[in-house]
């Protein structure tokens, strides 16, 4: 009788675990095919066009930036090259969100299955940890040339220097992992200060600076030891778990919904009163209901005004930062080109509202929406001009908007709307 008992005891535990690895199983399956769905709707034929463009551009500048560096004097270089090459380090080391995939209603699911919830959440340190091993894999080997200018590590050194960020990041992450269980933890703010002081040792110009690292995360190797053999007696924090995933999920969903509509991240129509008079002027130089719409959508509606208010950013920073006159005209076009491929649904986007079906007089959208995409491309190009101080940038980069508007608009609008 013992034996069966025994036995019958061997397979429930047998099943539960099973259970729970099917339930992580399934939740890691939906994340991917969320992942995977969102990627094809963001990196379409022409943002990935773009991309590559962009990477281009980037290895073109990393090229003339070096170049640039190694002809300037050693003391004028020496502080702001660890200074940016510090930040860097903190960005590729310090740990982000475990994927904990849990939901508030399997608190009564995990505490039946006892301390299996261990291996669980164990495995939510396992996808992060390859992911930033593969971005301070590639990222050491980018900055290593400016890490050797201003440290004594060697050429031959590259392998050690990313296996210390590795571990460090490993550790920041295990620790993380045991803030959910109810024992002194070490938040996120102790997490950012050890990371920045990582990144001292790793760039202080002393022979002695890879021992202080090898001591110094043998010291955290030991703390982390210590809190392993506390978190035995432990006891389940859920709601910090169901807390770090919701956070998760909404800060992924958030970025997503800068380049795709998310049904959980809904945009907003937002009246900005400043803007009034300014609006109200445009809206009077063209008779027309779309073009009506179409100019409070791209200054009101947030899903098409932050997309491009940040292209309008993002490349007026990359202007200020390259000095190369080719290469701005270059990511001055590329900006027309990232604006326009966001905004062009914006055509299509009150097609299938009852009032405009049920208009008496029915036009062509495409006209309305030139004018108004025009406005936003000559505005970018003004401020582009202004940035890069350029005046033929400037024209040139108004020459492209009006070849995306007259040529490429109808083009795209009559492919789309068949």
């Amino acid at each position: 009788m013992g034996n069966r008992r025994n036995e019958k005891v061997s397979m429930s535990s047998l099943e539960m675990i099973k259970g729970i690895q099917d339930l992580r199983r399934q939740r890691f399956h939906h994340l991917m095919n969320e992942i995977g769905k969102y990627s094809r709707l963001i990196i379409n034929d022409h943002f990935s066009i773009i991309l590559l463009v962009l990477l281009a551009f980037g290895v073109m500048y990393y090229q003339e930036l070096a170049g640039i560096i190694q002809s300037m004097p050693a003391e004028q270089t020496r502080w702001p090259i660890r200074v940016v090459v510090w930040i860097i380090l903190i960005l590729m080391v310090k740990d982000r969100q475990l994927l904990w995939l849990t939901k508030r209603t399997d608190e009564s699911f995990l505490f039946s299955r006892g301390r299996q919830w261990k291996s669980y959440w164990l495995k939510a340190v396992v996808a992060p940890w390859i992911i930033k091993g593969v971005v301070i894999g590639l990222g050491s080997i980018l900055i290593y040339p400016y890490v050797m200018q201003v440290t004594h590590w060697q050429s031959d050194e590259l392998w050690e220097f990313i296996l210390l960020q590795g571990m460090m990041n490993l550790l920041l992450l295990i620790n993380h992992y045991f803030n959910s269980m109810r024992m002194p933890r070490m938040n996120r703010s102790v997490r950012l200060c050890l990371t920045m002081l990582v990144g001292v040792l790793l760039l202080v110009q002393h022979s002695l600076a890879k021992w202080l690292v090898r001591g110094y995360i043998l010291v955290i190797i030991t703390y982390t030891f210590y809190r392993f053999k506390k978190s035995y007696q432990a006891v389940i924090d859920f709601e910090y778990v169901v807390d770090g995933e919701e956070s998760r999920e909404s800060v992924f969903y958030k970025w997503i919904s800068i380049f795709a509509d998310v049904p959980s991240q809904k945009p907003s129509a937002v009246r900005r009163e400043w803007l009034d008079s300014f609006v109200e002027r445009l809206s009077q130089y063209h008779q027309d209901r779309y073009y009506y719409l179409f100019i409070r959508s791209l200054f009101r509606h947030q899903a098409y005004s932050t997309i491009w208010v940040r292209v309008l950013l993002f490349i007026s920073i990359l202007l200020c930062i390259i000095n190369t006159v080719w290469l701005q005209y270059g990511l001055g076009i590329i900006g027309h080109l990232m604006t326009s491929v966001q905004l062009f649904p914006l055509i299509l986007a009150y097609d299938n509202q009852p009032f405009q079906q049920l208009y008496s007089v029915q036009k062509n959208p495409t006209k309305a929406f030139a004018h108004a995409l025009r406005l936003i491309l000559c505005c970018q190009s003004l401020a582009y001009a202004i940035v890069s101080t350029s005046v033929i940038g400037g024209l040139i980069w108004i020459g492209i908007a009006e070849v995306i508007v007259r040529f490429y608009l109808p083009w795209w609008y009559h492919k789309n709307k068949s």
